[in-house]
């Protein structure tokens, strides 16, 4: 019994000893609930809807299981999310209202590895454990932005979105490429394509 305590005592001073906030890469406690990323049907991995705060709306394949290319309408701005090269998902390209978003992985098929780029400014966007793809975040340099997690784990169809007070300075639509990679990777994960 005494061993039991003495393990136990152990354990919560070891945990107290951890702090989250040495890496600036984690996400910032002061995150507040935003909304929810979830397919529109069960199990229907071509279709998904976005309404939190500040953004509803959709994302949808062109045609059923094309997943080179996407299409979404939302918070007003609508536009095309597609491979540069087919079946190339490691290279993706976000048009809308004449720009272009670049999204990459860092390395070829680092699923969990990503970064948004334009006009000089890059947006990282990882898993918090390889190859774990219940949770995400996005981050700046030290900024962090988004946080996307499952309602639970392996659940691939609902997704809760949280972020900081100031996400609203993220440009909507890198928010919408941010939470794209989200959409992709539960829906080519989950059709084990890659």
């Amino acid at each position: 019994m005494k061993s039991l305590l003495l393990l136990f005592v152990s354990g919560l001073l070891l945990s107290s000893c951890f702090d989250s906030t040495t890496n600036n890469n984690t996400y910032d406690q002061t995150k507040t609930y935003l909304g929810t990323l979830k397919t529109a049907f069960s199990n229907d991995w071509d279709s998904w809807n976005i309404n939190t705060q500040n953004y509803s709306g959709y994302y949808r394949t062109a045609f059923s299981n094309d997943w080179d290319n996407w299409e979404f309408n939302i918070a007003g701005y609508s536009g095309t999310i597609k491979t540069v090269f087919t079946e190339d998902w490691d290279n993706w390209q976000l048009v809308s209202n004449g720009r272009t978003i670049k999204i990459k992985t860092n390395f070829s098929n680092d699923w969990d590895n990503w970064y948004i780029q334009e006009n000089g400014q890059t947006i990282s966007v990882k898993t918090y454990f390889s190859n774990d793809f219940d949770s995400w975040y996005a981050y700046e340099g030290g900024n962090s932005y988004l946080e996307m997690s499952t309602s639970f784990s392996n659940d691939y169809d609902n997704w809760n979105i949280y972020g900081k007070t100031d996400h609203a300075s993220l440009d909507p639509l890198h928010y919408i490429a941010l939470n794209f990679l989200v959409v992709y990777t539960s829906a080519i994960t989950q059709q084990g394509v890659n």
